[in-house]
């Protein structure tokens, strides 16, 4: 096994036969609430730009060869989409008054903006470049934030 498939398919849960980008996104939530959700803000920024940048040397060499640069088994995006998209429960942390709900709609407003697709984020999707693959999932994960934004301030009034 090589470093840059344990990376591309996040400890090998891109491996797993079903639902792979859900998989990985659970295992983010689970990761995030065990260890981040206790982390400040600029942490988990860190956090996220160190894994993208990662994420875009370690796809592009995992696929270097290969037609399609999108595979199913690289969910070390989805990773990065889901951390981007819990961000606002870290800046909103001291308000919120039940937590695990508001991971839980994270997670789910994440998979529904990763699997519908809408524009810009199936435009990216449609380029066949590793940096792509990274992109459409960052994306995804700020339409989900934004949204989670809007969730919590409308409900904080």
């Amino acid at each position: 096994m090589k470093l840059n498939e344990l990376i591309a398919t996040a400890f090998l849960l891109g491996k797993i036969p079903i639902a792979p980008g859900t998989i990985g996104s659970l295992a983010t939530i689970i990761f995030f609430y065990a260890f981040l959700l206790e982390a400040n803000i600029y942490i988990l920024f860190i956090i996220i730009f160190l894994t993208f940048i990662l994420a875009l040397f370690n796809v592009s060499s995992y696929t270097k060869g290969s037609r399609n640069k999108d595979k199913s088994e690289i969910v070390i995006d989805e990773v990065i989409g889901q951390l981007i998209s819990l961000t606002p429960i870290i800046w909103y942390k001291d308000i919120l008054n039940n937590i695990y709900i508001f991971i839980l709609i994270s997670f789910f407003l994440f998979r529904f903006f990763d699997i519908v697709k809408p524009q810009p984020i199936k435009y990216f999707d449609r380029i066949n470049k590793a940096w792509a693959v990274i992109i459409d999932d960052c994306v995804a994960g700020l339409f989900a934030a934004v949204t989670l934004i809007l969730l919590i301030e409308y409900m904080a009034r």
